[in-house]
C-alpha cells in the first residue's frame, strides 16, 4: 500500500495532525447569512477546540450572533484533514483569564516557538479578547488519496 493511499486519520494519528500546528480557517455566518471564513490558531484538548479572538474581530460578533461553526485544517503534502462541524461558545476571556492565558501560551509556543512568548504577551497586553470553544458535533478526517469513506465522529455517518 502506498503512503498516499487514503485513510481516514485516528486516535494517535489525528493527535499528531492536530498537534502540528497548522493553521485552521474557521467559517461562520456573517450579518448577512454569507459564509465568512477567517484563518485561526486553534488548540485541540482531544474533544473540543479553542480559539483566542480580539474582541474587534468581525468573526468574533459572527460567532457570538450564530454560534453553528465550521473548522477545515489540511496539509497539502500529507494531503491530510479535519474537518469539523460544532457550536461555538465565546466568552470574555476576563471571565476564564487563567485559561485564556495558558491557551495563548500553548498557541504561540506551538506556532511561533517558546522564544515568542513574551514578545506575543507584550503585544496583546490589554487587548480584549475573546475565548471561542467549538464543541465538536461531527468530525471528518483523511489523509491520502483515494474516495472511500473518511472517519467520522459525531452525529451522522458518511465520508466526505
Amino acid at each position: 500500500m502506498s503512503s498516499r493511499t487514503g485513510r481516514p486519520l485516528s486516535g494517535h494519528d489525528l493527535e499528531a495532525f492536530l498537534d502540528l500546528g497548522l493553521v485552521a480557517r474557521l467559517s461562520c455566518l456573517d450579518d448577512r447569512g454569507w459564509p465568512y471564513i477567517v484563518p485561526v490558531w486553534y488548540q485541540w484538548d482531544g474533544s473540543r477546540f479553542w480559539i483566542l479572538g480580539a474582541e474587534h474581530a468581525k468573526w468574533v460578533g459572527y460567532v457570538q450572533a450564530s454560534q453553528r461553526v465550521a473548522l477545515c485544517i489540511d496539509e497539502p503534502k500529507s494531503l491530510s484533514r479535519v474537518l469539523c462541524q460544532g457550536v461555538a461558545n465565546a466568552q470574555k476571556a476576563s471571565d476564564a483569564q487563567r485559561l485564556a492565558s495558558d491557551i495563548a501560551r500553548t498557541m504561540v509556543t506551538r506556532y511561533m516557538g517558546e522564544e515568542a512568548v513574551a514578545e506575543y504577551e507584550r503585544a496583546t497586553q490589554g487587548l480584549v479578547r475573546w475565548l471561542v470553544i467549538i464543541d465538536v458535533n461531527r468530525l471528518i478526517t483523511w489523509r491520502g488519496l483515494g474516495r472511500a469513506d473518511a472517519a467520522e465522529t459525531g452525529t451522522q455517518g458518511a465520508g466526505q
